[in-house]
């Protein structure tokens, strides 16, 4: 266990093929730039840190980095919660990012297998950011009171998007552009200031079905320009808009 603080550059700097077995228990308080710094890196466990109020991203993964297993890391007040470029991730479970200026951006081919058990909360820009990235598994996590939900872009895959709470977001709850989510379901999505669930350039979702959306903004669900195989089952009420 390290304590790491106000430092004239990165907390902690992992680059050009290293590789770690376990990066945990680790307070990375107020450097100047980013808290965990990884590029071309491969870390088995990366659990249990407090990361905090450092002048860039709280972890940023890039370029071929791999994480196995990112698990339960405290990441508040930094200019960004995690920032994913190339980088593959096994597990992504038991997270909590708050007060940062956004919570997640995953972009550049990013792929994570299961993303489960997150909170992600009171971040003044987005909540979650995926740009050409892919989650096979995206269940369990709320999402609250960021300035909105998950906006996904630029051919995104999601193959189950489950059981998740999304809740008070200043915009959607839940954005599609040209992306695509096979299963959307069993999500709970309410008072968000916008939409509760909107989709547009050639999104497409296979089921779309059992969700809660209620008491949203604006319509409950919003489809343009979209593809979808099976809705039913949805409970859609108290929208200030149409319902869908």
């Amino acid at each position: 266990n390290n304590y790491i603080s106000y430092n004239s550059d990165v907390g902690i700097n992992i680059i050009s093929g290293t590789r770690i077995t376990e990066l945990s228990g680790n307070n990375i308080l107020g450097s100047d730039g980013y808290g965990i710094h990884l590029v071309k890196a491969t870390v088995e466990y990366l659990k249990h840190n407090i990361i905090e109020y450092n002048a860039d991203v709280g972890i940023a993964a890039l370029s071929k980095t791999q994480i196995n297993y990112l698990w339960e890391n405290e990441i508040f007040g930094n200019i960004g919660g995690i920032k994913l470029s190339d980088t593959k991730i096994q597990e992504f479970i038991g997270n909590s990012m708050w007060e940062n200026e956004y919570g997640i951006m995953a972009a550049d081919g990013t792929s994570i297998n299961q993303f489960s058990e997150n909170e992600i909360f009171n971040n003044g820009g987005g909540g979650i950011n995926l740009s050409d990235a892919q989650i096979h598994l995206f269940h369990d996590n709320g999402i609250w009171e960021n300035m909105y939900g998950i906006l996904a872009t630029d051919g995104t895959k999601i193959g189950k998007l489950s059981a998740n709470e999304f809740y008070g977001n200043g915009g959607a709850g839940v954005e599609l552009i040209a992306s695509t989510v096979e299963a959307l379901i069993s999500n709970m999505v309410w008072y968000n200031r916008e939409y509760g669930i909107a989709t547009s350039s050639g999104s497409e979702i296979g089921q779309l079905s059992w969700n809660v959306i209620c008491c949203n903004g604006q319509e409950g669900i919003k489809l343009a320009d979209t593809a979808v195989d099976e809705m039913r089952n949805n409970t859609i009420v108290g929208n200030e808009g149409a319902g869908l």
